[in-house]
């Protein structure tokens, strides 16, 4: 998507932007989780009748949409943008003061204001890019901390 320019540089202001869906990147976990859906469906069928096996069929596919559903994410030196698969969220850089790094995920710290402490971005195969690029966004973090 973007190429990267050297660190004294900045960001890129074109951004960076990639879609991910966590069900098709783990195919098997994904075809675990749809069956034990289905089985614990079917059993509260078969004991308790066919509306509440339907309400917990439909219960565990909301519960379940943030692995099922599609996201995009998308970088710019003004902020981030996060579209999951029924809502659309902003964040300016300046309410993270940092990030951790966890795999596939880079994890990004909110201030102390915000009710939730960290927003997950999922990068697989692309977590450097990712990474290389929230460091030169951040405010607080000087260019000798950045390292992967």
């Amino acid at each position: 998507m973007s190429e990267y320019r050297p660190a004294s540089e900045g960001p890129d202001p074109a951004g960076l932007i990639w879609r991910v869906r966590r069900c098709r990147e783990n195919p098997f976990l994904c075809l675990l989780v749809m069956i034990f859906q289905f089985v614990l469906a079917l059993a509260v069928y078969i004991y308790h009748g066919p509306e509440y096996g339907a309400i917990v069929f439909v219960g565990l596919f909301i519960a379940l949409l943030p692995f099922y559903g599609s996201y995009r994410y998308e970088l710019s030196p003004d902020g981030l943008k996060v579209f999951g698969p029924a809502y659309y969220v902003e964040y300016p850089w300046t309410e993270f003061d940092g990030w951790r790094l966890y795999e596939e995920e880079l994890r990004l710290i909110f201030n102390e204001k915000k009710s939730r402490s960290v927003l997950v971005l999922y990068a697989p195969r692309r977590i450097e890019q990712v990474l290389r690029y929230v460091q030169r966004c951040l405010p607080g973090i000087k260019p000798e901390d950045w390292r992967l």
